[in-house]
């Protein structure tokens, strides 16, 4: 089967993200919720916008550098992107 060419082969990043975005929703299930409820995901999006201020307010009091914040930023930026994919799956 070597020479079998895989047409959907998923790129790696893909199923990094994928993966994160499930480790998202996995985390509401303890709790009985779900990003696919549209106030789930909307909850989620509040909060993570609040997250997104504290960092920018930890950058500027030189708490953390703009590269933490930005890394750290781009971490729960998957929790953006989950909620909306599993709002487009619902």
């Amino acid at each position: 089967m070597a020479n079998v060419i895989k047409l959907f082969q998923e790129d790696p990043q893909d199923t990094v993200r994928r993966r994160m975005h499930l480790a998202w929703e996995s985390a509401f299930h303890p709790y009985g919720l779900t990003l696919m409820d549209a106030t789930c995901a909307d909850s989620l999006r509040a909060a993570i916008s609040v997250v997104d201020g504290l960092l920018d307010g930890a950058c500027a009091l030189e708490m953390i550098t703009p590269e933490q914040r930005d890394t750290l930023r781009a971490h729960i930026d998957v929790g953006l992107s989950a909620a909306d994919e599993f709002q487009h799956h619902s």
